[in-house]
């Protein structure tokens, strides 16, 4: 059966890997968001763009239409010109001269009024074209500022959702914090007990490294048996059963922590320190054997 402090444990860890959940798909909406926000720019300025080129290309159709219109409106005035000059002088000698000043005055007339007709026809052309541009304009300038008020409004949104990202992850940091703090008293405040009384705590420290170290090095120094081997474990109790086939008949808990790192540290230190002493039996220099998702580790000694 669990303990208290052991269920506490349990359940803060169980809480941790909730965090981290939560973060991962806070991460995944973020991103989604943005990927969204750039979709809806995109298309923004793809619609900006197809509608100034059908604007444009429309103009640009009605100007030649209305140029076709006054080449066939010349056109057809030359033409008649022509036909009346052809009609008015058969054969050029039988005319009566005041008839042939008369029908001058009347070419003059047509071709004036022709003149007249064209230049008032392109004058009402380029004050359409003038129009439309400057509606064409207009219409663009109302759509570049929407596109710029698009622009912040994604920005301000962009900026509240990174403002809120950072407070939930120091709000995060804090509660790690406190979990950490948390579990670190309720393992000082355990008392660590084993079944198996082969296995002695008397010279068990906890929290600070440097002082549990010096401890470890004045408890193997001080030591009245030769052969001595060192190592860390989540498990004494199975390790002292697989080393007593070896020939150990004790262990001693050294230090205990639940910070993998401060395991790791731990061990790799105080063998650097006695690997070479009279007696070592470890065949290796450094930390191994623990499993970092293990909620308790412990360094030892056996003899």
């Amino acid at each position: 059966m669990m303990s208290d402090d052991q269920r506490s444990v349990s359940s803060d860890w169980s809480e941790l890997s909730d965090k981290t959940e939560i973060d991962e798909a806070q991460k995944e909406a973020q991103a989604s968001v943005k990927r969204e926000e750039t979709e809806v720019i995109n298309e923004a300025q793809e619609d900006v763009k197809e509608e100034i080129v059908n604007e444009t290309q429309s103009i640009e159709d009605k100007a030649k239409e209305n140029a076709k219109q006054d080449t066939e409106v010349i056109e057809e005035a030359v033409k008649e010109f022509e036909a009346k000059e052809n009609n008015g002088e058969p054969d050029g000698k039988n005319e009566p001269l005041n008839e042939k000043k008369s029908v001058a005055k009347e070419d003059d007339k047509v071709i004036i009024k022709l003149e007249t007709d064209h230049e008032i026809l392109q004058i009402i052309r380029e004050e359409k074209l003038q129009s439309e541009n400057s509606h064409l304009r207009t219409k663009l300038a109302d759509y570049q500022k929407a596109m710029i008020n698009l622009m912040e409004a994604f920005e301000q949104v962009a900026n509240e959702k990174l403002s809120a990202s950072y407070h939930i992850n120091n709000l995060q940091d804090q509660v790690n914090f406190l979990q950490t703090r948390l579990q670190q008293l309720s393992l000082e405040s355990h008392t660590v007990t084993f079944s198996d009384p082969r296995i002695s705590t008397s010279f068990m420290k906890r929290g600070n490294l440097a002082v549990a170290i010096e401890n470890a090095m004045e408890r193997i120094q001080n030591r009245t048996f030769h052969k001595f081997y060192v190592g860390a474990t989540s498990n004494p109790e199975d390790r002292m059963r697989c080393h007593s086939k070896k020939g150990f008949q004790k262990m001693e808990i050294l230090f205990c922590t639940n910070r993998y790192s401060d395991a790791c540290l731990f061990e790799s230190t105080l063998l650097n320190q006695v690997f070479y002493e009279s007696g070592c039996t470890n065949m290796k220099n450094g930390s191994f054997g623990l499993v970092a998702s293990k909620q308790i580790f412990y360094v030892y000694m056996l003899n």
